[in-house]
C-alpha cells in the first residue's frame, strides 16, 4: 500500500504479537475508507509478526484492485441481513474458515460482517473485536425492518460478547445509544494516517498564485448521504463562482441525478466528474480545498485526515466525528449538515481570506501529525486485542 507505516516495536512494552493469529472479516473490497483501514491494519499486523487472514462476505468484478492483499476467502454471501437462512449459511462458511485457520482473535468491520462473525462465534469461544466505522440511520430508525435488524445485531453481540473500537467518539456514542452496547466495552481508536506519506503533495496553486481559480475537490462514493447535491446547490449560490472549479472523484448511484443537477444549475463549466482518482495524493495535488458535505452516516472520514496532511483546507459538515479532527476556524471550517447557504458562505470566506487559509492548513497539518498517527491507532487496537484475549482462555499470546 502507499502508506508509510511505523515500526511495530514502537508499541512495546507489552507481550509480543509474534505468532498471534488474527482473522479479519469485511463486507466487500470496494474502494472505501473502511476497506483502506482494514488493509492498513492487516499490513501493520503482518509486519508485527502476526499471522493474518482476510474474509470478505462477497467479491465482485467491481471490487477495487488493492495494491497489496493477503489471501482472501470469499464467503459468497448472496443474500442480505433480512434473509436469515442466507445469513446463517454465510455464518456456517465463516465457521469453517475459523476451524481451518484456528485464529486467536476475530476482528470485523461493517455491520453485516460484525453480525456474521458474532453468529459464528458460538458461546463467545473466541475473542472478538468489532470496529465501529460509521453511524447508520437504521440504528436509530423505528421502521419495522430497521427494528428487526437492530434486534438481530443485539442478539448476535450478546452471543459473541465482543469488545468494540469506534473510529470516533461520536460513532461509539451513537452505537451505545441505539444498539444498547455496554459503554465499558467500547473504546475509541481514531482513524489514522502518517503525514510523511503526503510530503510529496505540492502546495496549493491557488494559495501560491492570486490569479488562479480556486479548485474544490470531493472524493467519496456518490450516494445521497455524501451530500453532493447540497454541495452543488451551495456552489450555485457563490457570487464569484466563475473563478471556482469543482472536481468530483468517485462513482455511485447518484451520479446521473447530479449530472442533471449540474446542467439545471448552469454549472457545466465549473464541475468536472473524474471517476475514481488514481491516488488520493495525486488528487490532492490537483485541488486547493477539500470539501466533505456529508449529511449522514460518517464515523470519521480518513479523507479529512489525508487532506489535512496534504495541507489542503477542509470544509466539512458537522457530522459524526468530523469535529473531533477539525476545530472550527482553527484547523478548517465546519458547517451544519444540509445547509447549502452556510456551505456557500464558507466557500466565500475562503475566497476572501487567503491568510486565514494559510494559518488553518498549517495548524491542521500539525494536529493530524500529533493526534491521528498510525502508531496511536495501533496502540489502542493492540490494547483492545490484549483485553479481549485476557477475557478468554488465552490461545496464542499470554495476556
Amino acid at each position: 500500500m502507499d502508506s508509510i507505516l511505523p515500526q511495530p516495536d514502537l508499541l512495546e512494552p507489552g507481550p509480543s504479537l509474534e505468532g498471534l493469529r488474527v482473522l479479519h472479516v469485511v463486507d466487500n473490497l470496494k474502494l472505501g475508507g473502511t476497506q483502506a483501514l482494514g488493509l492498513r491494519m492487516l499490513t501493520w499486523l503482518s509486519q508485527a509478526g502476526c499471522q493474518v487472514k482476510l474474509c470478505v462476505l462477497s467479491r465482485s468484478p467491481r471490487d477495487h484492485q488493492w495494491p497489496w492483499l493477503p489471501d482472501v476467502v470469499d464467503l459468497d454471501f448472496s443474500g442480505d441481513y433480512r434473509v436469515p437462512f442466507a445469513l446463517s449459511r454465510c455464518a456456517g462458511k465463516f465457521r469453517e474458515v475459523v476451524e481451518d485457520f484456528h485464529p486467536d482473535l476475530i476482528h470485523s468491520y461493517l455491520w453485516t460482517s460484525d453480525v456474521v462473525a458474532a453468529l459464528s462465534n458460538r458461546g463467545a469461544r473466541l475473542p472478538h473485536v468489532v470496529h465501529i466505522v460509521d453511524r447508520r440511520s437504521w440504528q436509530a430508525s423505528r421502521a419495522i425492518k430497521a427494528r428487526i435488524r437492530q434486534w438481530m445485531t443485539r442478539r448476535a453481540f450478546a452471543r459473541s460478547q465482543p469488545r468494540f473500537l469506534a473510529v470516533s467518539a461520536a460513532a461509539g456514542d451513537f452505537a451505545v445509544e441505539h444498539l444498547r452496547l455496554d459503554p465499558g466495552r467500547v473504546g475509541v481508536a481514531y482513524n489514522s494516517i502518517d503525514v510523511e506519506g503526503y510530503d510529496g503533495v505540492g502546495p496549493s496553486a491557488w494559495i501560491e498564485k492570486s490569479d488562479r481559480p480556486l479548485t474544490l475537490g470531493i472524493a467519496s462514493r456518490i450516494e445521497p448521504e455524501k451530500g453532493h447535491a447540497i454541495l452543488l446547490d451551495a456552489l450555485s449560490r457563490v457570487a464569484d463562482r466563475g473563478n471556482i472549479r469543482l472536481r468530483i472523484a468517485g462513482e455511485g448511484s447518484s451520479r446521473p441525478m447530479l449530472e442533471q443537477q449540474v446542467q439545471r444549475l448552469g454549472l457545466c463549466e465549473v464541475v468536472q466528474f473524474i471517476g475514481w482518482a488514481e491516488s488520493f495524493q495525486k488528487f490532492m495535488g490537483e485541488i486547493d480545498v477539500f470539501v466533505v458535505p456529508s449529511v449522514d452516516s460518517e464515523g470519521l472520514p480518513t479523507t479529512i485526515l489525508e487532506a489535512m496532511a496534504s495541507r489542503r483546507l477542509v470544509i466539512a459538515t458537522d457530522v459524526g466525528g468530523a469535529r473531533e479532527a477539525i476545530r472550527n476556524r482553527v484547523d478548517g471550517l465546519m458547517v451544519p449538515p444540509g445547509s447549502a447557504p452556510e456551505f456557500a458562505a464558507a466557500i466565500e470566506a475562503v475566497v476572501n481570506d487567503r491568510p486565514a487559509v494559510r494559518r488553518m492548513i498549517e495548524s491542521a497539518r500539525t494536529r493530524v501529525a500529533r493526534d491521528f498517527s498510525t502508531t496511536k491507532m495501533m496502540q489502542t487496537v493492540v490494547e483492545s486485542y490484549r483485553a479481549a484475549i485476557a477475557e478468554r482462555q488465552p490461545m496464542g499470546v499470554a495476556p
